[in-house]
Formats: C-alpha cells, structure tokens, sequence
C-alpha cells in the first residue's frame, strides 16, 4: 500500500513538473507548506499528542502516515522545479 501511494505521489509530481496538474506556479508556495505540516505531523507521535482521544490517536496516526507517503514525492519533484525556475530567473535577471 505504502509503494503504490509512493509511486502515484511521483506520478503528481510529474504531472505537475511539466505544468499538466493541479499544481500550478501560483500555488506551489501553498503546496509546500502544507506537505511539510502534513509530514511533521506524520513524524510526531501522535499516542502523546492526542492524549484525551485515545481511540482516535491510531486512526489520525495512519492517515497523516499514508498522506505524508501519497505527499512527499509530489514535494520532492515540485521544490525541484521550483529551484529551477529561480535559477533561470535569476540568470535571466542576471543576462539583462
């Protein structure tokens, strides 16, 4: 389970590297804060972090878990289009 939400992750990131997905210019600072909040919160124990909802601790646990792995790729391929786009904007500053 933790493969395939992994690899469909890579695929978003993909789409969104050649401007085909969800993802655009516009909301890619938005993106990248919410997938480093959803990670950090996939990393925290949560048995500690929910202490009065102990039922609830495991099931909030896995989602952010399986959320975090569905997310994290798209992150990756996305800060390294962001890098590229402000290199070559740079450069494109820099030329002028």
């Amino acid at each position: 389970m933790s493969i395939l939400l992994a690899v469909l992750g890579f695929f978003v990131g993909v789409f969104s590297f050649f401007a085909l997905g969800a993802i655009t210019q516009e909301r890619v600072p938005t993106f990248l804060i919410a997938s480093l909040i959803l990670v950090a919160l996939a990393v925290i124990p949560t048995t500690t972090s929910i202490y009065y909802f102990k039922d609830l601790a495991p099931i909030f646990s896995n989602i952010t878990k399986y959320l975090a792995i569905f997310v994290a790729p798209a992150a990756l391929i996305v800060i390294i289009r962001a890098l590229w786009d402000t290199t070559r904007a740079s450069e494109l500053i820099q030329a002028k």
